[in-house]
């Protein structure tokens, strides 16, 4: 089944940028290695590779603006997982006028906990958001002709279990009080 989100080809642009960062690889070899793998649809491998390419020819600019904002870090002594979240991120703030600047940080967050530490989805979100007022997105609104932007397949909501009481029992009141539907807490 083809990859239908952004999230899969970013995550596959992490891939990509760590083998160029950590490996020395060129972006071709790094692109074949990281990126033709995934499933994903021809679109988003398309993007992915633009996006590796971009953030290489780019990485000068990219990184001057983040060491702009970094206080008592050095960009190169970053983290590999984190320093390459934050080109993508940049990236798409500075050069992907489709994507709105919430959605570019917030998925840099979550692929940033996901592959590094939860620390660093923190890290991340607050580098970004001293990046976004310097980037052209700093004022960006949603075009006002275009459907709203749809960046990932919302992951279906878990059906909430219905429990069942038994007559007379001590919760039997509480439930008529909450109705049939419960949340489990544990």
């Amino acid at each position: 089944m083809k990859a239908k989100s952004r999230r899969q080809a970013r995550e596959a642009i992490l891939r990509a940028l760590y083998e160029i960062d950590l490996g020395h690889t060129v972006p071709l070899t790094a692109i074949k290695q990281a990126i033709w793998p995934f499933d994903l649809t021809p679109e988003h491998r398309e993007w992915a590779v633009d996006v590796v390419e971009g953030i290489y020819n780019s990485h000068e600019r990219i990184q001057d603006l983040v060491e702009s904002v970094l206080e008592r870090y050095n960009f190169e002594r970053l983290a590999a997982v984190d320093r390459n979240v934050l080109r993508m991120a940049v990236y798409e703030l500075l050069y992907c006028d489709d994507i709105p600047p919430l959605v570019s940080i917030s998925e840099a967050v979550a692929i940033a906990k996901k592959y590094s530490t939860a620390e660093s989805g923190r890290f991340v979100n607050g580098v970004l958001a001293k990046v976004l007022p310097r980037t052209p997105k700093r004022d960006w609104t949603a075009p006002a002709n275009d459907a709203p932007y749809e960046e990932a397949s919302p992951e279906p909501e878990p059906e909430p279990t219905i429990e069942e009481v038994a007559e007379g029992s001590p919760e039997e009141a509480e439930l008529k009080r909450v109705g049939a539907w419960r949340i489990r807490t544990e």
